[in-house]
């Protein structure tokens, strides 16, 4: 039977500052997107001929605002969606370093427990494998 973590959050000062970090740079370089479409609308009621302008710009404001109130919603959804997926990512990355710091502590008496495996979907496989070589050698000494 294949090992699941239960836990999301094995780090949760790494996790959150990381995901954190990601949304908040993401929500940064998104916020293009409404100075865009709010100068597209200026730039469009310049067009409008002055004897159509009252109801015109009228129906213009309110589409833009529409536009606006449905690109804030959506930016708020975006970041929340990434906001999980970092944790989701990070999650693989925090919890083979917490495996290792775990078996380095219980390896301070001298002698490292071995052998060392993380989850098939977790990054930093070669660390494992690094620790099981350092675990061998010391073994063979």
């Amino acid at each position: 039977m294949a090992y699941h973590r239960r836990i999301v959050l094995i780090d949760p000062p790494f996790q959150l500052r990381f995901s954190l970090y990601v949304v908040s740079w993401i929500f940064v370089l998104t916020l293009f997107y409404p100075f865009l479409i709010f100068e597209i609308f200026d730039s469009m009621m310049a067009l409008i001929p002055a004897t159509h302008a009252a109801n015109m710009i009228d129906k213009v404001n309110a589409r833009r605002n529409e536009l606006m109130m449905l690109l804030i919603v959506m930016q708020l959804l975006f970041a929340g969606v990434t906001f999980l997926m970092t944790i989701y990512l990070s999650h693989r990355i925090a919890g083979p370093i917490y495996k290792l710091k775990k078996f380095l502590s219980e390896s301070t008496g001298g002698r490292l427990v071995a052998p060392m495996t993380f989850r098939k979907a977790d990054h930093f496989h070669d660390l494992a494998a690094m620790y099981n070589a350092a675990a061998r050698s010391m073994e063979i000494h």
